[in-house]
């Protein structure tokens, strides 16, 4: 066990594809410390990204697809994200609306990522 651990303590790139009944992302996943690019696909019933996000503080890319009722980003953890340049929303509609620049509800967010993509 201690291997898998460790092995997977050094993954830097992670794609999760989901099921429609899963509501959370798997916990274990916050210990994945030099994750550089994390990409997040059809997750149909994740509403929101957990807070311990922020532990990811490796994490340069995060890709969010068909997560059709994603709608809120973890409160503090997206500031946290330091190294965190690219954030691209593909077909997460409600998360895209929020997300609009100046506007939306979580705009305050995500400012300060250089490459956003909606």
């Amino acid at each position: 066990v201690d291997g898998i651990k460790e092995h997977c303590a050094s993954l830097r790139s992670l794609q999760l594809y989901g099921w429609p009944m899963i509501k959370s992302l798997p916990e274990q996943m916050q210990y994945l410390s030099k994750l550089t690019n994390l990409t997040i696909i059809r997750f149909d019933g994740l509403e929101a990204l957990p807070e311990w996000l922020g532990k990811l503080q490796s994490l340069q890319t995060l890709e969010l697809f068909a997560c059709k009722n994603l709608k809120y980003l973890p409160s503090t953890a997206m500031e946290c994200l330091a190294d965190l340049h690219t954030l691209r929303i593909n077909r997460c509609p409600h998360l895209k609306e929020r997300c609009t620049r100046g506007t939306g509800e979580e705009w305050p967010k995500i400012a300060h990522i250089p490459n956003i993509y909606l």
